[in-house]
C-alpha cells in the first residue's frame, strides 16, 4: 500500500495522527521541494512573453549586468517614459502557464521592479541576491535560445 500526503495542513496531520502511528514502521517521509526554474522552462516562458515584456528580460539577462537595469537605463532603451505596467506581463504570462498546465504552480516570477520613493527605481531578476542560480537560468535560457535572437 502507499499513500501520499502532499502539503497536508496541521489539521489535516492531526487527523492522520492515529492512523500513523499504527503504521509508523513502513511510513516514510518525503519533503516535497518547491518548484524551481530550469533552462528548458525559462526558456519556453522567455518565448511566451511579448515584446516589450521579452526586451525587458532579455536585458536583465546579459551576462555583462548582474540581473539589474535602471529604470532609465529601461526608458532610454524603450523610447518611452512610461513604465507603468511593465512587470504585470511577467505576472501575467506566468499565471497563465500554470493555469493550462504549461509550468508547475509556484514559480516565483523572474523579474521585478524596486521602487524608491513611490518611483520605480530599477528592474531585476527577482530574487537575483537570495538564489544567484536564478540569474544564471535565465541567461542561459535567453542567450543561448536556439529558436530566436534576443529582442
Amino acid at each position: 500500500m502507499e499513500i501520499r500526503i502532499i502539503d497536508p495542513t496541521p489539521e489535516d496531520l492531526e487527523l492522520l495522527a492515529p492512523f500513523l502511528a499504527r503504521h509508523r514502521d513502513a511510513i516514510t517521509v518525503e519533503e516535497a521541494s518547491p518548484p524551481h526554474w530550469t533552462v528548458p522552462l525559462a526558456r519556453d516562458y522567455y518565448r511566451q512573453l511579448p515584446p516589450r515584456a521579452r526586451k525587458i528580460l532579455g536585458l536583465l539577462a546579459d551576462p555583462d549586468l548582474d540581473g539589474v537595469y535602471s529604470a532609465a537605463d529601461l526608458r532610454a532603451e524603450l523610447g518611452t517614459d512610461n513604465l507603468r505596467g511593465s512587470t504585470a506581463f511577467f505576472r501575467r504570462v506566468l499565471t497563465k502557464g500554470e493555469l493550462t498546465g504549461r509550468w508547475p504552480t509556484g514559480l516565483p516570477v523572474p523579474v521585478e521592479s524596486v521602487k524608491r520613493g513611490g518611483a520605480v527605481h530599477q528592474f531585476q531578476i527577482a530574487f537575483h541576491h537570495d538564489h544567484p542560480d536564478l540569474l544564471q537560468v535565465f541567461q542561459e535560457a535567453v542567450n543561448n535560445d536556439p529558436e530566436q535572437a534576443r529582442n
